[in-house]
């Protein structure tokens, strides 16, 4: 049996960029999606769906927000063109904290999982670097979500005894 269940709660998210130390030396990339923000001083992002703790995301299709995204990207990538293929993306590296909506899920077997979704009108707005942090679940969560998890097995009990 599987219970899933999810839980909006409003932790701090931080978010990561590659690591600079490597950014000159040649790596034979292995697929996975790119990050095509570039950053003020003039050098690509270097993030890819492979760093730890970023997450990429696709254009929008949206019209109106979709512009906006190309506009964040042009202002450090001039040549930059209306992107076309479906593997462009941006990395969350690029997001505020309050364009995302994070749900806490309980996986019996797995344990407590945070996840992230970016909002439609979500637009990036981060130029900047920001140092590595672990997501943290807190106590008080892990109790609310217990709580929660145990008033679903009690009416899935109640249920099954019908």
């Amino acid at each position: 049996m599987t219970i899933v269940c999810d839980v909006i709660l409003g932790t701090r998210l931080e978010f990561i960029m590659a690591d600079s130390e490597n950014v000159g030396q040649k790596e034979k990339k292995r697929g996975g999606r790119y990050c095509v923000a570039g950053t003020p001083n003039q050098q690509s992002c270097q993030n890819s769906n492979k760093t730890p703790g970023i997450r990429m995301h696709q254009f929008p299709a949206n019209p109106a927000v979709r512009v906006k995204w190309v506009q964040f990207v042009r202002r450090h990538r001039h040549d930059f063109k209306d992107p076309t293929s479906k593997y462009t993306s941006l990395c969350s590296a690029h997001f505020e904290e309050s364009c995302y909506e994070r749900k806490m899920s309980l996986v019996s077997g797995i344990g407590l999982q945070m996840r992230y979704f970016l909002k439609k009108t979500a637009v990036p707005t981060r130029d900047g670097v920001n140092p590595p942090t672990p997501d943290v679940i807190t106590d008080r969560m892990k109790r609310q979500v217990s709580e929660l998890v145990l008033v679903l097995i009690n009416l899935t009990i109640s249920l099954n005894e019908m």
